[in-house]
């Protein structure tokens, strides 16, 4: 079943001798109603974890304990890979441009999107992405090790529905076999061709709407001892709003 359901916070503690039947109320979420309800429980009021995500808190469980977590407070990096550069970030790994994304191991963003041409190809007109990936966890790791790899999936989503993939070379090899101390990083620039040689002017009037950076924590070396804050660790930007 949905953690979100199952765990809940008491918000309020008063001594109970008996159960009472629960009373139920609507919940406000900054004014929007919130899919489940709070519950009163013998003068205890409950509400879901999933409530106060969607309010920064992080709610994180490992062996039998429950971490909560605003953004201004560190939880331990065993359990969460928070540390060094990371502790402050936000919880989501969906936002905008130029704005820091955090998993809970990586601090990712996206700085730029332009289309340029490559004089090498003929002109081949490109768009090309600039990115920043920073460690954000108090260890030395590889980016291989923590499901980011030659093979990541990097993309750009159109308005049409139609999307582009990054050609991997072996400048993104090196940086993903490469190690990444904690607090620094590298900036990356992915070079996203169409699948034919268009116009200039066309390829800078099709401007894409979205990138997905991909992280699969199924790959992530347990032996690091750090962890996603995040069920999915991917990084979504709307590439159509900035911060």
């Amino acid at each position: 079943m949905n953690i979100q359901r199952l765990t809940l916070l008491a918000l309020s503690i008063a001594a109970t001798t008996a159960l009472a039947a629960p009373t139920t109320f609507r919940l406000l979420l900054n004014g929007a109603t919130s899919p489940y309800p709070a519950i009163v429980v013998n003068d205890t009021t409950y509400v879901p974890v999933g409530a106060l995500n969607k309010l920064g808190v992080r709610a994180v469980t490992a062996g039998g304990v429950l971490s909560l977590n605003t953004g201004a407070a560190p939880v331990s990096s065993m359990t969460t890979g928070n540390g060094a550069g990371g502790a402050a970030q936000k919880a989501s790994v969906s936002g905008c441009l130029n704005e820091y994304l955090f998993d809970g191991i990586w601090r990712f963003r996206v700085t730029r999107v332009e289309v340029l041409t490559d004089p090498g190809r003929g002109d081949y007109p490109y768009y090309n992405v600039t990115a920043e990936l920073k460690n954000g966890t108090t260890r030395t790791i590889e980016p291989t090790d923590t499901g980011i790899g030659a093979s990541t999936a990097v993309s750009l989503a159109f308005a049409d529905g139609n999307s582009l993939n990054y050609s991997y070379g072996s400048d993104w090899v090196d940086k993903v076999f490469g190690k990444v101390l904690q607090g620094s990083g590298f900036v990356f620039n992915f070079r996203i061709y169409p699948g034919d040689k268009l116009p200039l002017a066309q390829v800078q009037a099709n401007k894409p709407q979205k990138l997905l950076f991909e992280v699969d924590p199924a790959k992530l070396d347990g032996g690091l001892k750090v962890g996603f804050t995040v069920p999915d660790p991917s990084f979504r930007v709307d590439l159509t709003c900035a911060k």
